[in-house]
């Protein structure tokens, strides 16, 4: 995948290190965004490969009302040491210091993550995916799924990853590997020459089979019973008692 620092700050936001270096040659950490479509915002990261390698390495975009690590949406792309299988893009959120993943059924994946593409070449790992700016789902998770169409801080991070969640980031400072925070508010939907189209709110949003399953059954109420009919059906049940003991 090639990158063209000469597009941020034009067609892209970008967020390198080394401040000023060249996304193909010296940066060790890039993580890049642009409006390419209707409520499509494309993510493009890349980092150096972790030294010792690991199976799985992981880069990160996080989105967040502060700088401080919590309350954070982020998104995650997993990429094995070898790059032959291809990268896996998962939505997680910030706990305080933790981090939990999203689970989407395959349909909610499809709506919020499309056209996922990653590498790992000479050292260097890559992935790049459209994610919705407002996806249409009719579940925000417990409100860890943000809109992207506001202002935050962006988070870049990567580290080694397992199969079901990512490990802990680098924390020395001095590290090339020590993630990358913004100086100042994004707004994503903003960024590029394209311009966010909002969503058509006659667009029906997606319900999972889950949610379905999950959705009170309505009952209707029964109608109010005459106090004469109870009345009638006691008279009808006492008068054969009365018969049998006079």
């Amino acid at each position: 995948m090639k990158y063209f620092s000469s597009e941020c700050n034009r067609t892209k936001w970008c967020m390198m290190r080394p401040r000023g270096c060249h996304p193909d040659r010296d940066c060790t950490q890039g993580y890049m965004m642009s409006v390419v479509g209707n409520n499509q915002l494309k993510v493009e990261m890349f980092a150096q490969s972790l030294v010792p390698a690991v199976p799985l390495q992981y880069l990160a975009i996080g989105f967040s009302t502060d700088k401080i690590m919590g309350g954070d949406m982020v998104s995650e792309c997993v990429v094995s040491e070898t790059g032959v299988e291809g990268g896996e893009v998962f939505l997680s959120f910030n706990r305080g210091k933790s981090n939990d993943r999203v689970h989407f059924d395959d349909l909610e994946a499809e709506v919020v993550y499309s056209d996922i593409r990653s590498s790992v070449v000479n050292g260097r790992i890559s992935c790049t995916f459209i994610q919705s700016i407002r996806p249409q789902l009719d579940s925000s998770h417990g409100g860890r799924i943000m809109d992207l169409d506001h202002e935050y801080y962006i988070f870049g991070a990567t580290g080694s990853a397992q199969p079901d969640e990512v490990n802990p980031h680098d924390l020395n400072r001095d590290s090339f590997y020590f993630p990358l925070i913004s100086e100042e508010t994004v707004n994503p939907s903003l960024v590029g020459n394209t311009p966010f189209v909002h969503p058509d709110s006659s667009l029906t949003r997606i319900t999972t089979r889950k949610q379905q399953q999950q959705s009170p059954s309505i009952t209707s109420p029964r109608p109010p019973v005459a106090a004469s009919s109870i009345i009638l059906s006691l008279l009808t049940l006492l008068l054969p008692l009365t018969y049998f003991i006079f």
